[in-house]
């Protein structure tokens, strides 16, 4: 009998425990509570502003990788060379110099993992597939540094593996991507797009450049006014559209000049 009291007694305070945690998940904003939220990720990707991480280009590496020819040396964690490639594993800060005369950057990190990447003067080329690539990654934010030229370069025949894998980009992600920074990016590309991600591409910053067939590409729904056919300036700032995603196609031959825009109450 005693036992049946107890039982029933911690069957109700185990029922007021969780009618209490649904109530302040559901009220913890209006009763004081701070909710952390993720502002880059996915569920918050059709947010119509820049996320803080979109324009933020003063973080400081934590591992340097060095392009040297047909090989490089990584100092720090999180980043390893392999045949003539650097693969990126980890999330993290890193800061890329040097050239790579056949291979590619590759990112192949966590699903949830953000990579900040700083060009930093760095030329890739790579013949048979995308010379950045983003295999798996939750987002990754390219930085263009301050002052420097940076040139990425593929060729007309793709590899098997990279047509298997619908590479179509200099620049191809699977996953977000931002290009942010006030620096230089030449981007050539004799197949298809200069350009391309499977989810969002946002560009809040740097002189770029693309020579390829395609342009530009991105997967994510098309804001209306691209949809109506208008794109943004050729030269000068960008459309103002306060969250400027890419989706110009056939551009054989463009150079923009980017910048962000803040949110509501921010300064111009």
């Amino acid at each position: 009998m005693s036992t049946g009291k107890h039982f029933s007694a911690l069957c109700a305070l185990v029922l007021a425990l969780a009618l209490a945690v649904t109530v302040l998940f559901m009220n913890g904003e209006k009763l004081g509570i701070r909710v952390i939220r993720d502002e880059d990720s996915e569920t918050n990707e059709d947010s119509g502003y820049f996320t803080t991480n979109d324009q933020n280009t003063a973080w400081t590496a934590a591992t340097a990788i060095t392009l040297s020819g047909d090989t490089a040396t990584v100092s720090g964690s999180g980043a390893y060379a392999n045949g003539g490639s650097v693969t990126i594993a980890s999330a993290g800060y890193y800061d890329v110099t040097g050239t790579l005369t056949d291979g590619s950057l590759i990112v192949d990190a966590g699903k949830n993992a953000k990579v900040f990447l700083r060009l930093n003067g760095v030329t890739i080329t790579c013949s048979d597939d995308a010379a950045i690539r983003v295999n798996q990654a939750d987002k990754v934010f390219l930085t263009l540094a301050e002052g420097t030229e940076n040139t990425v370069t593929s060729g007309e025949t793709y590899s098997e593996a990279a047509l298997a894998d619908k590479t179509d980009g200099a620049i191809f992600a699977h996953d977000d991507l931002t290009i942010n920074g006030s620096g230089a990016l030449t981007v050539t590309a004799a197949y298809k797009h200069g350009i391309a991600a499977n989810d969002s591409l946002r560009i809040t910053g740097g002189k770029i450049t693309v020579t390829a067939p395609g342009g530009y590409r991105s997967c994510k729904r098309q804001p209306p006014h691209h949809r109506r056919g208008h794109h943004p300036e050729r030269r000068g700032r960008c459309h103002p559209q306060r969250h400027f995603r890419c989706y110009l196609r056939r551009q054989h031959h463009r150079e923009y000049l980017l910048r962000g825009h803040r949110g509501p109450g921010d300064s111009h």
